[in-house]
């Protein structure tokens, strides 16, 4: 048995690293450009995607996690910000089209495509090009296939062909056709001598298909545009086309020219130039707007999801350590770090409410990120309770784990898009969504305590009959936590159904889960009080609570119906699969008799 270490030296040690990952978590790192490009102010310019205002750098982001499943990307030894890719993409295509930014991992889709089947799984758009009129025709072909009854050749083929879609669309997005010199001039000063000459229509015609050919391709817009009482936004080859027609020259237009202009020939000072012009062009004209965005490319910047994952990982290991070492301190240092963590989960919380203008949860990835929130709150609460370190255990791990779901959902695209007309509605939504999701939260928490219970008891001889009642006080409590949310989620679920689609309650998929939950917790409750299970029968009803929650808050997505459905996601059926079987495997470790577990009960 190793000694502890020397107190003060030991404190002063854990105390600094956990100061260091405070300073880490908050500290935002934005993105520079070693060619000395002013990047930061580039990413934080506004645009409208899919009906919301949102800084270049989120496109950029959310653009990457399509194609890449990665928020920046790989080359030559070093890793590009999304937003310096994204400007490479719009104004230097050539060399952006040589990034390796496309993921496929379907040996099927390398073959079609002509691609080297190779342990590289990341392709340039120079290497797909050639393929792509194949590609297009067979994903023609593939859409008209319902998606449950797709192949994963076909809908990993389809997946890529969606990636070519976006990526050309990015491409066109800012792209701005060159004028000659003297057309500019005869459009604003006079556009009569235009008329006059056949050669000048023609380049005007040229332009004018070209332009229009931008507006329906673009992905984003990035030109507002003034009018009687406020700010459009338009794509650059609309205002091109405006130019052209109307003769109005948008001054956004012609700073992002300057910028591309600026980039393609390597003159970093004349892109800083007409960045900082823009930039207060924007804080004098859109001041509110460009506020916003800029709130959330800091946002972007700190990433807090994605350190809260470190940060739980790390409160795991220190745990599960002080099970061997140096017990006091590392599960201070453990408590310390899991206050950091779930700090840090709260400011990406707070902040995606403050930006949204909307209740934290609004589609799947909020609800993992809010599970995850709530869930690493009451183990907190627990601990404090009964410090006996399986509550800080429950919380890592369940923190750990829904934050890596919301990183995988995040991959469909911008995770803060507009929501549904019919989400998009009252207080009673906002309660209901709110409610059902803690229920949802405390039954894994409930169900991880219980998954605690049996892998000490069957397989350590750790678990005594202290630390076993603790865990079923701690599990009987969440249960009935859980079933009160549960139900007035669930009730006030009713309510809004009510009053947007007409009746209380229609026997959707979704709403039979609800009601799966709310029994289960009451089953369990009735169960223990009836006395038909003791502890351990109590632990392993509450781990098979983990299988009825998952099917709730997933499962009914993979069935496709109901006006509950979507989020649809064939990727999801088979990591469903996997954890409903690891549930019941260790359901069937609980029901082993005592004498084959390791630890006396």
């Amino acid at each position: 048995m190793k000694k502890e270490p020397q107190p003060l030296k030991s404190s002063v040690f854990f105390n600094l690293l956990v100061l260091g990952s405070l300073i880490w978590a908050f500290f935002p790192f934005f993105p520079h450009s070693h060619s000395g490009t002013d990047l930061t102010s580039f990413s934080r310019f506004p645009v409208l995607q899919e009906g919301r205002l949102k800084p270049l750098d989120t496109v950029a982001r959310s653009s990457l996690l399509i194609l890449s499943h990665k928020e920046k990307v790989s080359t030559q030894g070093q890793e590009l910000p999304a937003s310096q890719w994204l400007l490479d993409l719009v104004s230097r295509p050539e060399i952006a089209d040589l990034e390796k930014v496309f993921c496929i991992d379907n040996l099927d889709v390398l073959g079609f495509l002509n691609l080297p089947q190779t342990a590289q799984r990341y392709f340039s758009f120079n290497q797909i090009g050639p393929s792509w009129d194949r590609l297009e025709k067979k994903a023609d072909a593939i859409e008209k296939i319902p998606a449950k009854s797709r192949s994963s050749f076909e809908s990993a083929l389809l997946e890529v062909e969606e990636q070519m879609v976006v990526y050309q669309r990015l491409k066109f997005s800012l792209e701005i056709p060159e004028l000659p010199d003297s057309l500019p001039n005869l459009l604003l000063k006079n556009p009569r001598a235009i008329a006059q000459n056949k050669r000048l229509q023609k380049e005007l015609s040229d332009i004018l298909a070209r332009s229009n050919f931008i507006d329906q391709s673009a992905y984003f817009w990035a030109i507002p545009i003034s009018s009687e009482t406020s700010y459009s936004w338009i794509s650059s080859g609309k205002a091109i086309s405006q130019l052209l027609t109307q003769g109005t020259l948008s001054q956004p237009l012609l700073f992002y020219h300057q910028m591309e202009d600026a980039r393609k020939n390597s003159d970093p000072s004349t892109f800083n130039a007409a960045a900082n012009s823009y930039h207060k062009w924007l804080q004098k004209n859109l001041p509110s707007q460009y506020r916003w965005s800029r709130y959330e490319e800091f946002f972007n910047a700190v990433s807090p999801f994605w350190k809260g994952i470190v940060l739980y990982f790390l409160v795991f290991l220190s745990l599960a350590t002080s099970w061997v070492i140096w017990p006091e301190r590392l599960t201070q240092f453990a408590m310390r770090l899991l206050l950091v963590a779930w700090s840090v989960h709260s400011f990406g919380i707070l902040c995606r409410i403050v930006i949204q203008g909307r209740p934290p949860v609004t589609n799947l990835y909020s609800s993992a990120v809010f599970i995850g929130w709530v869930a690493v709150l009451l183990c907190w609460i627990l601990e404090r309770k009964f410090p006996k370190g399986f509550a800080a255990m429950t919380a890592s791990i369940i923190g750990f784990t829904t934050l890596i779901i919301a990183h995988h959902l995040a991959m469909t695209g911008d995770t803060m898009e507009m929501m549904r007309a019919v989400l998009n509605s009252n207080f009673w939504l906002s309660t209901h969504v709110s409610s059902i999701t803690i229920g949802y939260a405390s039954t894994f928490v409930a169900g991880t305590l219980g998954i605690l219970y049996i892998l000490k008891g069957v397989l350590t001889p750790s678990l005594d009959k202290e630390a076993a009642k603790a865990l079923v006080q701690m599990t009987y409590g969440i249960i009935c936590f859980s079933l009160l949310f549960s139900f007035v989620g669930t009730v006030l679920g009713g309510i809004w159904a009510d009053q947007s689609w007409g009746r209380f309650w229609g026997w959707d998929p979704k709403e039979n889960g609800a009601l799966l939950i709310v029994l289960w917790n009451a089953i369990i409750l009735h169960a223990r009080w009836g006395g038909f299970v003791r502890e351990r029968g109590f632990m392993v009803m509450a781990v098979l609570g983990n299988i009825i929650t998952s099917l709730s808050w997933f499962g009914v997505n993979m069935l496709g119906i109901g006006l509950h459905s979507y989020g649809w996601m064939d990727k999801a059926f088979f990591w469903l699969s996997i954890f409903i079987l690891s549930q019941l495997a260790i359901a069937a470790l609980g029901g082993l008799p005592l004498p084959y577990w390791k630890s006396k009960l």
